[in-house]
């Protein structure tokens, strides 16, 4: 009887110790991902921008569109990196425009297998855009700088951004041309975004 008194207790202590030292090591539920790997079909929204105006026209408020396809984007720890297929800007088309970027905030939460939502995220961005598309001319070629807020999960995503668009614009392709700030504010629908967490 005392032996079983002695040996039940070493037997309990025993099991609860192996449970905490597999879930410590084994339990992948409790590993943060320091890399994501996100996807987005199509993103389309709309945003207010502020043209200072020049001596040919007035200052005014100019509606900026924001429509992008296919866009790739990778994270590792607070680094971001993305392409996309194709962009609209001011309003030609951009193709293949890039851009890089840090994580200021974000809130990861894993809803299926290695799927993550981020509820919510807050990071700055620039846009590299190389070579927009116009018929007919100007030729313009530009960039921005954006602060995003963000959240999204089960494929689908909301985001509210304010920056500062920034392009050339010319005529023909080797005129002299005109640099133009754009202070703007906007709204966009993510459509098919999944991230991958690793």
């Amino acid at each position: 009887m005392k032996v079983t008194r002695l040996f039940l207790p070493a037997l309990i202590l025993t099991l609860a110790t192996s449970a905490l030292a597999h879930e410590r090591t084994w339990a992948p539920w409790k590993i943060e991902p320091t890399v994501f790997f996100r996807t987005e079909f199509v993103s389309g929204g709309a945003g207010v921008g502020f043209y200072g105006g020049d001596r040919h026209s007035p200052a005014q408020l100019v509606l900026v569109p924001d429509v992008s396809m296919l866009n790739v984007d990778v994270e590792w720890r607070k680094l971001r990196f993305g392409v996309s297929a194709m962009e609209v800007f001011l309003p030609g088309l951009s193709v293949m425009p890039m851009r890089a970027g840090f994580t200021i905030i974000d809130r990861p939460h894993n809803y299926a297998g290695r799927l993550f939502g981020k509820t919510p995220e807050v990071y700055a961005q620039f846009k590299a855009h190389w070579a927009v598309w116009f018929d007919p001319p100007p030729y313009v070629h530009g960039g921005c700088i954006e602060v995003v807020a963000a959240i999204d999960r089960y494929g689908l995503g909301l985001s509210a951004s304010a920056g500062v668009i920034s392009y050339w614009s010319s005529y023909s392709a080797g005129e002299a041309g005109q640099f133009s700030l754009l202070p703007y504010v906007g709204i966009r629908l993510r459509l098919g975004t999944l991230c991958a967490g690793f």
